[in-house]
């Protein structure tokens, strides 16, 4: 479905259509570890017999050298390793040449690149007492402007052909909660930029994806290390009621996404939601 000033047009354009069977040069960011690693693994194997290449971006350069290792295990697909932080505005540019530098109309068919990387800020100081505007900036550029200048430069440099965009979102983008404002402002920022975009680019598929609560690091941070005592309950409740996800599990149902391809362009869908 396209939206255009306020009208629902059909999305007719099957860029989904047989997404994995052709040749694709993919990027991950945020592949050294929880949804970024399993995403990049259930991609690899979708992917194992098409010659495609998946390009794994993480500041951790042997723990990216670990996904690529688990990847070899049970798929033939090329992978590249970019080691990056994405916090770091003078880089930002050669970064994105460097993720990009690898791709080929003449060798791939179509190109995706799934942001993941993330992180969640200062979830111990009220957000009132957060007046660093250097921290701020540094924030906002490692989970927001990152991914502006990432996206940009992928639809700037790859014109043609099928494209698909994910944005790792959250349910916070929606529902803040108390002690990560600015985590969750970011997110909603995120899925904001990928619905204007939808907008000025019809013909590239884009999906905001919330993974629900899984089991990460992330998650328990926020469990252990929350200074919001409603926030730091509700994610006691959900561990000891048995309500958190494993990473293979949401990653299957955005892996289903994919395949279905029923979603909205640019619309955030949640891991519990029905399409």
């Amino acid at each position: 479905m396209i939206i255009l000033f306020g009208v629902c047009l059909p999305f007719n354009i099957n860029i989904m259509a047989a997404f994995f069977t052709r040749s694709t040069y993919c990027i991950v960011t945020g592949a050294s570890g929880g949804l970024g690693r399993e995403l990049a693994i259930q991609l690899s194997r979708e992917w194992s017999a098409t010659g495609s290449t998946i390009v794994l971006v993480s500041r951790n350069v042997s723990k990216l050298e670990e996904t690529k290792e688990m990847i070899a295990k049970s798929s033939p697909v090329n992978v590249t390793i970019v080691p990056a932080d994405l916090g770091d505005l003078v880089c930002l540019s050669d970064i994105s040449t460097k993720i990009l530098d690898g791709y080929s109309s003449e060798k791939y068919n179509q190109a995706a690149i799934f942001h993941n990387a993330g992180s969640l800020g200062d979830i111990t100081t009220p957000t009132a007492d957060q007046t660093d505007p250097a921290a701020i900036a540094q924030y906002l550029t490692a989970n927001y402007t990152s991914i502006w200048i990432l996206t940009t430069r992928f639809l700037s440099c790859i014109r043609t052909g099928p494209r698909f965009i994910m944005n790792m979102s959250s349910i916070v983008a929606k529902m803040p909660f108390g002690g990560g404002v600015v985590y969750a402002s970011v997110k909603a920022a995120r899925n904001v930029f990928l619905e204007g975009l939808a907008i000025e680019h019809p013909d590239v598929r884009m999906l905001s994806y919330s993974p629900g609560p899984c089991d990460t690091d992330m998650l328990l941070a926020v469990k252990n290390e929350a200074g919001f005592a409603s926030t730091k309950t509700g994610m006691e409740d959900l561990y000891r009621n048995n309500k958190v996800l494993t990473v293979a599990e949401s990653i299957n149902k955005l892996m289903d996404l994919i395949k279905e391809d029923k979603f909205k362009n640019a619309a955030m869908i949640d891991y519990f939601n029905r399409v």
